[in-house]
């Protein structure tokens, strides 16, 4: 009789500006990175310019279509939040408008149908979903034969549980019926670097994670407790990655290619025109495509050398061949701009540092993910912060060392645990501790916490609050914020999460209420409302946070109907 066939545990990077998927391998006993094109991620793109013609594009596609007013990126920065939120946070400019989603607490992605030339609205995590769809097609071509049991999605360590409920409903959205879990990028990192390494007698040492992405800042520290991952503080900064190292570089560029453009007689030669859809705009338009896929390129290469040449002939068609371009290391790294980037984003991680209470004498190691830690000065500065010119070996740099890649160590380590969860396996992994404090709004922005940042979850609360007679409704928001700062809603650093409440029949005599809560491992909230002494069964909770089924498939259908008709 013919043994089942094994399933398969997969593990997804859902970056800002790149993603990953892969699954873990029990012959080779190792997590693997599923590739596209031979790139081991692709890009977090969504563009519909070619939707009347029953086209999507996504990924690589989507980034590099020329129709850049039609391309939709960077919503890992927006999915479950407010819109008040993103834009008190949110420097960057958008080819959409950012509105509130009717009926939600969250943010909308406004697009302009060009079916119809009429405003279409979208949740981010409808967005994500389709980048979620693109990528679960990858790996499910791949594995033909096989079936697939669970998944894991990284989420950063200070995502919070509507940002969490957010990406779980994304892939609800794109169609994948396997359980869904989550898990702190940090955890994911240092669980593949455990996994990788096989050092023993790791107990109460301490490790910092710094994930610097394409599109944030993200800096942790976790301790191993009797073989398991804490993460024990964490932060970063949603406004600064690698990507605007990429305008220092396009406004590198495009000063120099304008000049020998000039002196070749063939004018302005990015500059967008009045009139964008005429013969000229259009041409200006895939050259400052063009020119941002280059921009990326070079950045990427001067990691690894130290000069650059670029052959514009063969991006420009209009520019002679024989014209080159060397971009040399200094030339970028010595930019103010760059330099201005480089010291706002050690100044986060120095902040981070000296939060969590940890000297960089007391950590082990160091894990630098994220491709924007591959460049040197980057990667230096960091460095500097924990072991001074690395005289330890502190901290490690993945890029060329090893399996150790700055690019798939999340992707690896959520596969890894995915795996871990399997009855035959059932390694204990993780013990997490809440990355940030939790409260009610009580009174004139009072915060009643319920759960204090570094406590271990999960974690069951009990709260109770007076209610006068003849009220019908009960309702708390929930805030989320650092400690030391989780006193008042308005106070800076603290953030709504979602709002809470029930429907309750008047009362005739003031009433305690009684509000019995559970943060989940996933920091994911759930709530049951009840009168104190009464015996009816607690009331129904509706938590704006999470999306009723019937929500679920419209959204599902709106996706159908307008991305895929």
């Amino acid at each position: 009789m013919a043994l089942p066939e094994k399933k398969i545990s997969v593990g997804i990077d859902l970056g800002t500006t790149y993603c990953s998927i892969g699954y873990f391998d029990e012959i080779t006993n190792s997590p693997v990175v599923v590739s596209v094109n031979n790139l081991c991620s692709v890009p977090s793109w969504v563009n519909y310019s070619q939707i009347d013609k029953g086209n999507l594009l996504v990924g690589i596609s989507a980034k590099d279509d020329t129709n850049e007013n039609m391309a939709i990126f960077d919503v890992k920065r927006l999915i479950g939040r407010p819109v008040s939120d993103v834009i008190k946070d949110t420097t960057k400019i958008f080819p959409f408008t950012i509105v509130d989603y009717p009926g939600t607490n969250s943010c909308g992605i406004q697009i302009t149908d060009p079916r119809t030339d009429k405003p279409k609205t979208f949740l981010p995590e409808q967005i994500s979903a389709l980048v979620l769809k693109y990528l679960y097609s990858i790996v499910q071509d791949n594995l033909v034969t096989k079936e697939i049991e669970r998944v894991v999605i990284g989420t950063p360590s200070d995502f919070g549980p509507h940002q969490i409920q957010a990406t779980k409903n994304a892939a609800t959205l794109a169609g994948i019926e396997v359980p869904v879990f989550t898990l702190q990028e940090p955890s994911c990192a240092v669980l593949e670097y455990l996994r990788e390494a096989k050092i023993q007698d790791l107990d109460n040492k301490v490790f910092a994670v710094v994930d610097f992405g394409g599109g944030t800042l993200d800096v942790a520290f976790c301790r191993i407790i009797n073989g398991k991952i804490d993460v024990f503080n964490c932060g970063g900064d949603q406004n600064i990655g690698g990507n605007d190292f990429d305008l220092v570089m396009i406004e590198i560029l495009k000063q120099k290619i304008e000049e020998i453009a000039q002196d070749e007689g063939l004018g302005v030669f990015f500059d967008k025109t009045s009139c964008q859809l005429t013969t000229i705009g259009m041409m200006k338009k895939a050259r400052r495509v063009k020119l941002r896929k280059l921009a990326e390129s070079v950045k990427i290469q001067l990691t690894t050398k130290k000069c650059v040449e670029i052959e514009l002939g063969n991006y420009f068609n209009e520019i002679k061949t024989e014209d080159t371009l060397n971009i040399d290391r200094d030339t970028f790294y010595q930019n103010e701009k760059f330099k201005t980037i480089l010291d706002n984003a050690m100044e986060v991680i120095n902040k981070f540092v000296k939060s969590s209470g940890t000297k960089p004498n007391q950590i082990e190691k160091v894990l630098l993910t994220g491709g924007t830690c591959l460049m040197p000065p980057v990667r230096d500065a960091i460095i500097n912060i924990f072991d001074k010119n690395n005289s330890k070996n502190k901290v490690l740099c993945f890029g060329g060392n090893g399996n150790f890649d700055p690019l798939t160590m999340v992707c690896k380590g959520a596969s890894y645990y995915s795996f871990m969860q399997n009855d035959t396996v059932s390694l204990e992994t993780k013990i997490e501790s809440a990355p940030y404090s939790l409260g009610f709004e009580v009174s004139e922005s009072l915060i009643d916490v319920f759960l204090a940042q570094d406590e271990k979850i999960p974690k069951e609360f009990v709260k109770k609050y007076i209610v006068n007679p003849q009220v019908s409704k009960f309702k708390l928001c929930v805030y989320k914020g650092p400690k030391e700062v989780l006193v008042y809603s308005t106070a800076a650093g603290v953030k709504f999460v979602t709002s809470m409440s029930v429907e309750i029949p008047p009362q005739p005599k003031r009433q305690k209420i009684v509000v019995k809560g559970i943060v989940d491992e996933e920091c994911l909230l759930h709530f049951e409302v009840s009168i104190e002494g009464s015996p009816d069964k607690p009331f129904e909770v509706q938590l704006s946070m999470v999306k009723t089924s019937a929500m679920i498939e419209r959204l599902k259908k709106d996706i159908s109907d307008f991305f895929y008709s």
